[in-house]
């Protein structure tokens, strides 16, 4: 019986899912679209800088978007007693304070409002028939009966300062709490927020994504290029490049990387490429001891030998059908690598106030300015430059890798 294409059974979801996997699809796709963002984010610090540092008289906002308000802002709301008087004074006002109240606010407030966009907040209590009074309130604001605020801030009520609010809820009985919180209002909107100068964290992050790509570069291809050539020829030749290589790696194995690199920051005043370049010092011999293996265990095979046979020199069989057709793994995935340490670095070194030195905006120079912020719950600060350092990482660890199986899978 004649086989047909409907009679082969279709591979599942899952398998074909486990087949991109292994192919290294997702992970090349994730770290393409990571470093293409780092990219984008490079040519805008470059091309709109002035915009970027555009600042705005609210300071120390936090995130507009509620979802990353509720997450990176927490300040204490407590619910503190609150009665109402009746004048006259009356003897049941002592009874009335005497006695727990029995409505509590259960709701939390946005925190930010934009001058001209209507501000709404509904206040819920945990009581029934509970009545609602707007007891300190800016300009303009107005609560209704069933407890909903609304404001249109004006452009003259944005301020750093911001607006104290204090709302209360009351049983029945004239007991209830109250509730007392701060809307900073701001000239426009901001997603992630603003600094303690004003200045929108989402600029910042993009102004510090330009030390991202090019300092990396520098240590990528410093480290690579020595790293071929020695590699390359301690493993063809085995003479005084071997010898050299050795004692490289012993060398680069005794003695403290991250130590020669703080020394190298003193020494350069603080200037970034000159510390890439030591780190590209630092990197090779790791790379060369691994173009070492791979021409070791490929110098041997018959191709190499037809290769000579054929009247090829040693120089053409090394670099181009070793190290070019061969040993591309490698050298891709040291490159990344690479990218990913060079950040790590960089963003170290301005962390200890021994690389990229205020007001240029370096992430680590957020993550520094933000941690002295976190007692106050302000948590934005720190955690967007923060974020953004880990995304960057793990973009450049994810292509190297997503290349390295793509290589894997042809054979190279």
């Amino acid at each position: 019986m004649k086989q047909t294409f409907t009679d082969i059974p279709a591979a599942s979801w899952r398998q074909r899912l486990r087949d991109w996997r292994a192919q290294g699809f997702f992970s090349l796709g994730t770290g393409c679209l990571i470093v293409l963002l780092l990219l984008l984010g490079n040519i805008a610090s470059c091309t709109a800088n002035g915009p970027l540092n555009r600042t705005d008289t609210a300071y120390l906002q936090p995130p507009h978007w509620l979802l990353f308000q509720r997450l990176l802002y927490q300040p204490p709301l407590p619910n503190t007693p609150y009665y109402q008087r009746i004048l006259p004074f009356q003897e049941e006002d002592v009874e009335r304070e005497t006695t727990p109240a029995t409505c509590a606010i259960s709701s939390r407030p946005r925190f930010t409002a934009v001058a001209g966009q209507a501000y709404r907040y509904r206040v819920t209590a945990d009581c029934e028939g509970a009545v609602y009074r707007l007891l300190t309130a800016p300009a303009g604001m107005e609560m209704s009966e069933a407890g909903f605020i609304r404001w249109t801030p004006m452009q003259a009520q944005a301020s750093g300062r911001g607006h104290e609010v204090v709302v209360a809820v009351l049983d029945q009985a004239g007991r209830g709490t109250q509730q007392a919180y701060t809307i900073i209002t701001s000239e426009r909107v901001h997603p992630l927020g603003t600094d303690a100068a004003g200045r929108d964290m989402l600029a910042a992050v993009i102004l510090g994504s330009r030390w991202t790509i090019w300092p990396g570069l520098v240590a990528a291809s410093i480290s690579l290029l020595l790293g071929v050539g020695f590699g390359g020829l301690a493993g063809y030749y085995e003479r005084r490049a071997n010898a050299f290589l050795s004692y490289s790696a012993t060398l680069s194995d005794s003695l403290p990387a991250l130590l020669l690199i703080f020394l190298a920051a003193v020494i350069f005043h603080y200037n970034l490429y000159p510390v890439m370049v030591v780190l590209g010092v630092v990197l090779f011999p790791a790379v060369a001891r691994g173009v070492k293996a791979r021409v070791l265990s490929l110098k041997a095979r018959q191709f190499i030998e037809a290769s000579r046979e054929l009247g090829l020199r040693d120089t053409q069989i090394l670099w181009h059908d070793i190290v070019w057709h061969n040993a591309r793994t490698v050298l891709v995935t040291r490159l990344f690598y690479a990218l990913a340490l060079a950040v790590a670095v960089e963003v170290t070194l301005s962390y200890l106030r021994l690389g990229i030195q205020p007001p240029t905006v370096s992430w680590g120079n957020l993550i520094l300015e933000g941690r002295a912020r976190i007692e106050n719950h302000q948590y934005w600060l720190a955690f967007c430059p923060a974020f953004a350092t880990i995304i960057a990482i793990a973009g450049y660890y994810l292509l190297g890798s997503g290349l390295a199986r793509r290589f894997r899978v042809h054979g190279t």
